[in-house]
């Protein structure tokens, strides 16, 4: 079971999208170990909180040869992996399609979503 550092942003649409009535954090859940880091805790959870650099994390992450995911990344690994259906990521890309580029979810090898 991968472990997996969210940064804001994606942690954020994962707690505000749902699928098949469900949080999209919580279908993430039997997939991957989740960690939030305090200071993605605090930008999330403290009202009115600035976002300084989500891409940030990323950098630092590659920098450290670390896997970077995109969430819609995350989702196609862990549909590979048979932690979640096929049916299910796709209704998740589905439904968070709306906060990236056109392109960012069309553009994923799997699912043909």
């Amino acid at each position: 079971m991968p472990i997996v550092i969210f940064d804001a942003s994606p942690l954020m649409t994962a707690c505000k999208f749902e699928a098949q009535r469900t949080l999209v954090i919580d279908q993430l859940r039997s997939g991957c170990r989740r960690v939030i880091a305090p200071i993605v805790e605090e930008e999330v959870a403290v009202l009115g909180a600035g976002y300084p650099d989500d891409s940030l994390a990323f950098v630092a992450a590659t920098r450290r040869g670390l896997k970077a995911w995109m969430l819609p990344d995350l989702v196609v690994e862990l549909a590979e992996r048979g932690s979640l259906t096929a049916e299910i990521a796709k209704t998740v890309l589905e439904t968070i399609r709306s906060r990236d580029r056109v392109g960012v979810i069309e553009l994923l090898p799997i699912l043909n979503v």
